[in-house]
């Protein structure tokens, strides 16, 4: 027999023996104010205070045992438009992007004794809700969205005329650049990118929002770590690539 009671914390609580069962929403990232119309139940409405790009937590926890399980929401402000998004959101999936020229390779680290020795592999992988690369000396370290389908955004200024990228930037690089195909253009060109700033070493997740000219419809991205073909040693931790419109 299951019985059911509200713990002094206002969380359900179920009982079936001596195993305290209980779940309880949170907000962990974003601008503080979220509320959560029913905090201790497993599905309920939230609402947002604004614009900003938040996560939040279901915990389930028995006293012995606890598992947790989270979701991003990006509010937009008045007047935005989604015509793609990549948020890496699925473990080891990195939505058909792949990492380039990172300059990383298999390394095999021998210890004082066998039981010492270390391996050591490329990171470019999707975990934690991000895309996670490792660069080592790489002039052309970049990620590019899949080449076996476009990406079909029309960059017109009525519909979508910007990108956004989300990361924290590990890396001494200050300047990094966007590129992108066409079906007329489908090789990638200078002329064919935009420069935008970053932040160096960056300890926190900074949004860049990157103007695009009238390009028509993008066949496929590029996204270079280092504007200049620079070397760059370091990681980068992508929360998401946007495109759409920007008010």
């Amino acid at each position: 027999m299951v019985k059911s009671r509200k713990s002094k914390a206002g969380k359900v609580v179920r009982e079936r023996g001596n195993i305290r069962c209980g779940v309880a929403w949170e907000q962990i990232e974003g601008p503080a104010g979220v509320v959560f119309a029913r905090p201790s139940a497993a599905c309920t409405k939230a609402t947002f205070p604004g614009e900003g790009d938040y996560r939040v937590q279901l915990k389930a926890d028995n006293g012995t045992l606890w598992r947790t399980s989270r979701t991003a929401v990006h509010v937009l402000p008045a007047g935005a438009r989604t015509f793609g998004a990549w948020d890496f959101s699925k473990p080891l999936d990195a939505q058909g992007w792949r990492a380039e020229n990172a300059g990383t390779s298999y390394r095999f680290i021998p210890g004082k004794t066998p039981f010492w020795n270390t391996e050591s592999f490329p990171v470019h992988l999707v975990c934690g809700d991000y895309y996670v690369i490792a660069m080592q000396d790489a002039a052309g370290a970049c990620i590019v969205s899949p080449d076996d389908r476009d990406t079909g955004i029309m960059f017109n200024g009525e519909r979508a005329n910007a990108a956004r990228v989300k990361m924290m930037n590990h890396t001494d690089s200050a300047r990094m650049r966007l590129w992108w195909q066409t079906d007329a253009v489908p090789e990638w060109r200078k002329e064919n990118s935009v420069a935008f700033d970053v932040k160096p070493q960056d300890v926190d997740d900074t949004v860049y929002t990157v103007p695009m000219p009238r390009i028509g419809v993008v066949k496929q991205f590029r996204l270079s770590f280092s504007a200049d073909g620079s070397p760059v040693t370091g990681t980068c931790r992508i929360d998401y690539i946007w495109a759409g419109r920007a008010p």
